[in-house]
């Protein structure tokens, strides 16, 4: 359509301009009484018309009328034409109209045109002028209209393809949810987004939103003025619980006439928000973990069949990428989200550092910087509570304001006479990232600090266990840095890395220590088998978790080379680190255990000579002869007149028969139970 076409010269015919404004007036309010005396054809389009209250019916033609007297205006140009369609068009998408009842309002228009000319323009010329004009109006119009809301229609489109894609190398949950509600906030009518779980009381909390209308909820949540929803009430009173309780999505087509709490029709209506869609966030076993909403500005909006798929394609990629990450995090309040990101950027990181003890010399080996915030009152909040709601810009900033810190700290303790290696967390999400590289080599210039004297953290992830990963992390190393695989045995990929990886240390998984109290025997041959592991690829190993002397004692005898733990020392401020070196001491000898888990770990290798000395009989009697690490702590501890003495004194007999023998396993099974009971009583005294 040319612009000569649309801006038609009616100025040289001034009885047909002048007559357009009368034919405006009939052209508007006949098109509107004619149209919605046949709209009801549509279900569609009348639960539309159905779901508006009176006052925003009357509204909703009013506006109609002013874009069908714009239309037969002379005086409205090609540009506000075109705006004005692609406006209405916009709102028809939103609504849910489809072409067809387009195409069905064109066609009255072209009558209402054809029969009303007749009767406002008596010229045969004015006519045929003003027909052609408005003809190429409202064509121009309905072009414009089917182009918005084809764009309307792509934009969702778009909207789901680039959730699917960025989330892809998106990885700390913040960045997630940040990326998701960015994108969605981006589909046209969209007034907020929010995203709720209940806490352990089972009330629905706010842990991410965008829009002002979640804002001022929570402002109401505060005086009173609105009330939580709670998936512990057995009656379930409003959208959310339903949508909770039965894993459906729940829509909410008017606020109006939706029959909801008045302050919320309240709130509703003060930010223009007319319609609502609640998705419940599914798990692998199809259990809700979370609910996703929407709210729009267009009645009805989400009821509208072509939004059916947008809705259900949302709901399964965040339930795939949402759901493993939420199952294993706290409920975190958008707001303590902010305080926690506020507390890291201005100045309210501090790092405290655990001491690494060597288990040969028993000296202290190197500490462990391990962050900290600290809010204005004092309290200290742990790394526990506000990792997960930190994203990539905030680890990074975690990162670099803590390397800095405790480099800065070890040079103070070496000044005072302590000289120490640095140990560092590193974030799973900053692996394979040059900038973290550049940050570490920038930090040890700033403090002059030897690289040899900083060991990095890695944890497993299977994401990191890629070839361009550990070429990263060989680049790392080729720096001088230490580096030190965490959490050793927490998953499988960690132990294939250990031989393509030039790990320095390994660190064992606290969580296969802390079972010792329970089954001592499968928690020592952990620890014993991966230091076996470790010192198989020439790796130095660190057992984490031990809390008590008896495994330190453990962990000592059976290898290891460093132990870190409440039973060495706590976490503490850095200004407090030289005054305990300098009275720490640690009294372990691993072959005159004190403890009852020491004493189960030496029986443990005893039994393991055993095996081997089976097949020799001469060398076997000699060994059995041989006094054992287990008979000295039970004279250490007094024990001679006990059934754990006289158990050793049988088990010496019947070892002389060799490992296999029925009832030396028996009795070695009595003796590890006692040692078992024992170890427990003495842990439970210690905590």
């Amino acid at each position: 359509m040319s612009e000569e076409g649309l801006d038609h010269p009616l100025g040289l015919f001034p009885r047909a301009t002048l007559g357009l404004k009368d034919f405006g007036q009939y052209f508007s309010h006949e098109f509107i009484a004619r149209f919605y005396a046949t709209i009801h054809s549509n279900p569609e389009t009348k639960q539309f018309i159905d779901r508006l209250s009176a006052e925003e019916f009357d509204d909703l033609k009013h506006r109609q009328a002013d874009h069908l007297i714009q239309l037969s205006d002379p005086a409205c140009g090609v540009d506000a034409l075109r705006n004005a369609a692609m406006h209405v068009g916009r709102i028809h998408s939103m609504i849910g109209l489809d072409v067809s009842t387009l195409s069905q309002a064109y066609k009255l228009q072209v009558d209402l045109i054809g029969q009303g000319v007749n009767r406002y323009f008596p010229l045969k010329g004015d006519r045929d002028l003003v027909r052609l004009f408005l003809y190429e109006r409202i064509l121009e119009d309905l072009v414009g209209q089917m182009a918005s809301m084809q764009k309307i229609s792509q934009e969702q489109v778009e909207v789901l393809h680039d959730i699917e894609e960025t989330l892809r190398t998106t990885k700390p949950l913040a960045d997630i949810l940040r990326t998701v509600f960015d994108l969605v906030m981006t589909v046209s009518g969209m007034r907020a987004v929010a995203l709720t779980r209940p806490d352990d009381d089972g009330v629905l909390r706010v842990e991410k939103y965008s829009g002002d209308l979640i804002r001022h909820y929570l402002e109401a949540m505060q005086t009173g003025l609105a009330h939580s929803s709670s998936v512990r009430d057995a009656y379930v009173r409003d959208p959310y619980e339903r949508a909770w309780h039965s894993g459906e999505s729940v829509l909410i087509d008017s606020y109006e006439t939706g029959m909801l709490a008045p302050w919320r029709v309240a709130l509703a209506r003060d930010h223009h928000v007319r319609s609502a869609a609640i998705l419940p966030i599914m798990d692998a076993k199809d259990h809700v973990q979370a609910l996703f909403q929407l709210y729009h500005t267009m009645p009805g909006y989400f009821s509208a069949s072509e939004r059916q798929s947008f809705l259900s394609r949302l709901q399964g990629i965040l339930s795939t990428v949402l759901s493993p990450t939420l199952t294993d995090q706290p409920v975190i309040l958008h707001q303590q989200r902010q305080d926690w990101r506020a507390l890291l950027e201005h100045d309210g990181l501090i790092m405290y550092f655990q001491p690494i003890a060597d288990l040969k010399t028993m000296k202290i080996h190197k500490v462990e910087a391990l962050a900290r915030l600290r809010d204005s009152g004092g309290r200290l909040i742990l790394p526990g509570d506000f990792l997960p709601a930190f994203g990539q810009r905030e680890l990074q900033i975690l990162f670099t304001q803590g390397l800095y810190q405790a480099l800065k700290a070890r040079r103070r303790w070496e000044a005072q006479g302590l000289a120490v290696g640095i140990s560092i967390n590193f974030p799973t999400e900053g692996i394979g990232y040059p900038v973290y590289w550049r940050e570490i080599q920038k930090a040890l210039a700033a403090t002059q600090t030897a690289p040899s004297n900083l060991t990095v953290e890695l944890l497993e992830t299977e994401d990191n266990a890629a070839r361009s990963v550990e070429q990263w992390m060989g680049d790392l190393a080729r720096l001088g840095v230490r580096l030190a695989q965490d959490d050793l045995g927490s998953g499988y990929s960690s132990l294939l890395r250990l031989g393509r990886v030039a790990f320095d240390e390994v660190k064992v998984d606290q969580g296969l220590v802390r079972g010792s109290r329970h089954d001592p025997r499968k928690a020592l041959e952990f620890i014993h088998h991966l230091t076996g592991l470790g010192h198989d690829f020439g790796i130095a190993v660190t057992i984490e978790g031990v809390e008590h002397l008896g495994l330190i004692e453990a962990a000592a005898i059976l290898g290891a080379d460093y132990g870190q733990g409440y039973g060495i020392a706590r976490p503490m401020p850095a200004d407090e680190l030289a005054a305990w070196a300098r009275q720490f001491q640690l009294n372990v000898e691993v072959m005159q255990p004190r403890t009852a888990l020491g004493a189960f770990a030496a029986s443990m290798l005893w039994q393991m000579q055993l095996r081997a000395l089976t097949p020799l009989p001469d060398l076997l009697r000699y060994f059995v002869k041989a006094p054992c690490p287990v008979s000295h702590y039970i004279h250490s501890q007094g024990l001679e007149e006990t059934d754990l003495a006289h158990t050793l004194q049988a088990l010496y007999v019947a070892a002389l028969q060799g490992a296999g023998d029925p009832q030396y396993r028996q009795v070695r099974r009595h003796m590890e139970q006692l040692l078992a009971d024992r170890a427990q009583v003495e842990a439970s005294a210690t905590m």
